[in-house]
């Protein structure tokens, strides 16, 4: 990264003038989601929250083969957008960072290819904090050099002149990349116990080698681990204790992949990359029925029971749903809802309809189904499930511009068999900040 930081910066005019021209370029496309911010360099080396970098790396090559036209360190840049910190690193190697406080447009970035996903691995995982050391710095450089890498700014293999650095680099990528092939999910269910049994079977799924919370958020029971870890097959399972009849809903949590932003200043100042995290969650109710009584024996032969025995028909079955939602977005952003809604039972459901509210100041947008928008909720007809069947749903809305605080999003799935269910999710939103006419430096 190029930064025009201190003494330890060296920004070439015709540099200047190239990434000058891209920053016109970038303004001309920048898309109706992106959100003007306010961007402060606060990475001085004597400051609170220093840049953690090395800039002893000699050359860079480009996919081409080429060399790269920048000199400078390799490492963490620390922002702060209309006052709140971040740590982001440089997605362009033809650009300097420029100190004064410049508008820059914030839009986050669509999480549709592996390496998109690796880019936030690196962000939220491998990411040095706090005092600078040597080991830090290094890690930092491996980060960012992995990061240009990604981006398609430096050539994969032999990013730079340095063998070292280039090995740990490719070692980074790749384990990126292995949690990346995966898209982060959860859902949570829990088997139907027999009549009269006191334990049920606790499973979730998701990707593996995330760790899950789960708790009890209603009714009496204790669970056999607070924390599950899961494996290779992408699942893992407790074990629910209930004291007495009735239903106990259990819950689970875990990190999501995160969402990653890009900043693209209106100056000639380089544009960065820097993540924030996400919270997945789910929880399923489960029923613990009392022992069935025994009956006695029967009359005798030839007496016919003053009572015609009939059979008990079969009531509602429960199905399973679960929403997740991004725990922060600011107004005027698309937020995504996606509902997955499984039968996990033996029987089939049918007449299946999910309803979901639309939070007030939110209107939708598009869904991955087709829909009916009835009374203030998105309705969605799912008709049958069989056995085992599951249904995922994801509905966009946006909230108006005048929005402010949490806002909790309700689904409720239905049917002519099924027992209503519920599942949340809730989103703070933040107001767009104020568009600042910048001090271009150069």
């Amino acid at each position: 990264m190029t930064h025009a930081v201190g003494g330890r910066l060296l920004q070439r005019a015709v540099l200047a003038l190239l990434a000058l021209l891209a920053a016109v370029l970038a303004l001309q496309v920048t898309t109706a989601t992106a959100a003007p911010q306010t961007q402060t360099y606060i990475g001085a080396d004597d400051g609170p929250t220093p840049d953690i970098y090395r800039s002893d790396i000699a050359d860079y090559f480009k996919p081409d083969g080429s060399p790269a036209a920048m000199v400078g360190q390799a490492g963490t840049l620390n922002l702060a957008l209309d006052g709140e910190p971040v740590v982001a690193y440089c997605v362009d190697v033809d650009a300097g960072l420029s100190t004064t406080p410049v508008t820059s447009d914030v839009t986050e970035v669509p999480l549709t290819t592996v390496d998109a996903r690796a880019k936030l691995y690196i962000l939220l995982n491998a990411t040095p904090s706090g005092a600078p050391t040597a080991d830090k710095q290094h890690r930092a450089a491996v980060a960012q050099v992995a990061m240009w890498v990604l981006e398609g700014e430096l050539r994969e293999t032999d990013p730079t002149s340095d063998a070292a650095l280039n090995a740990d680099v490719a070692a980074l990528i790749a384990t990126a990349r292995a949690w990346a092939a995966t898209p982060g999910t959860l859902s949570l269910t829990v088997a139907p116990p027999a009549a009269g049994a006191t334990t049920a079977t606790v499973t979730v799924t998701g990707r593996p080698g995330s760790v899950v919370a789960l708790t009890i958020t209603a009714g009496q029971g204790t669970l056999s681990a607070g924390q599950l870890t899961v494996g290779a097959g992408g699942s893992a399972t407790a074990t629910l204790t209930s004291p007495a009849p009735g239903t106990v809903t259990v819950g689970a949590s875990t990190t999501g992949d995160g969402q990653l932003f890009r900043i693209s200043p209106s100056n000639a100042s380089q544009a960065t990359n820097y993540a924030r995290p996400t919270v997945l969650t789910a929880t399923a109710p489960v029923t613990f029925a009392p022992a069935q009584v025994t009956p006695g024996p029967g009359p005798g032969p030839g007496v016919t029971p003053s009572v015609p025995v009939t059979g008990r028909p079969a009531g509602p079955i429960a199905l399973r749903i679960s929403k997740t939602a991004p725990t922060t977005r600011r107004v005027l952003q698309l937020v995504r809802y996606r509902i997955t809604i499984r039968n996990t039972t033996r029987r089939a459901a049918t007449g299946v309809v999910l309803r979901d509210r639309i939070p007030r100041g939110l209107t939708f947008v598009r869904a991955s189904r087709k829909v009916q928008i009835r009374g203030g909720a998105v309705v969605v007809r799912l008709g049958r499930l069989a056995p085992g069947a599951r249904r995922t749903v994801t509905i966009w809305m946006r909230a108006s511009a005048g929005v402010k605080g949490a806002r909790t999003n309700v689904a409720t799935v239905r049917g002519t068999n099924v027992r209503p269910r519920s599942a949340r999710a809730g989103t703070t939103f933040r107001p767009l900040a104020g568009r600042v006419i910048p001090a271009v430096t150069g």
